[in-house]
């Protein structure tokens, strides 16, 4: 199959992302990386992970697999690790976050983006004016059922790329609403 261009998105750092992402969150822990490899091949080369989703390091795998080193890996930091002397050490095993050890990431290049999940505008504006580096990425929960238009305007104005993630809705077990996938109309 051959692969595909995706368009990207050119981010408030200077780099582009993919705006098509493959999230690695729910696929099972064997075969992470043969699943990571076939997606590369089909054209993905943004992938949605975190440390506790298990397939960072299938990540690594598939990418020195397939010899592909221009990959976009959004990651987490885990709520119980956003203190400042816990943010570097959690990013350490995500390579081989109070923002401003984020900012210490991304001036070490340890990262080339840093960015938030689930913040709204009051969070974004108390977190605007104290760093010295703005989020390139805001990742929120958006689809047709809940669109958010508030904060994407206020994104848009600091320019902040909104990321939609639960584009299909959330699921009803979990948190959130299944009203999307469960729309007759959808």
């Amino acid at each position: 199959m051959e692969a595909k261009k995706v368009p990207e998105v050119m981010l408030n750092s200077g780099y582009k992302m993919p705006m098509i992402d493959f999230v690695t969150s729910h696929a099972p822990i064997e075969g992470h990386a043969a699943i990571v490899v076939d997606a590369i091949g089909i054209g993905y080369r943004h992938f949605d992970t975190g440390f506790h989703y298990g397939a960072e390091e299938a990540i690594g795998q598939a990418s020195l697999m397939k010899g592909r080193y221009d990959l976009f890996i959004t990651s987490k930091l885990w709520c119980s690790d956003a203190r400042t002397n816990l943010v570097l050490p959690a990013l350490k095993p995500t390579l081989q976050c109070i923002w401003e050890a984020m900012e210490e990431c991304q001036k070490r290049d340890l990262a080339k983006s840093i960015g938030a999940r689930k913040f709204g505008s009051i969070k974004l504006t108390q977190l605007l004016e104290k760093a010295t580096i703005p989020p390139a990425v805001n990742q929120v929960e958006m689809n047709t059922s809940w669109r958010q238009a508030k904060l994407l305007q206020f994104c848009r104005d600091k320019g902040i790329h909104v990321t939609a993630c639960s584009p299909l809705g959330a699921y009803k077990d979990i948190w959130g609403s299944d009203a999307v996938i469960e729309n007759r109309i959808l």
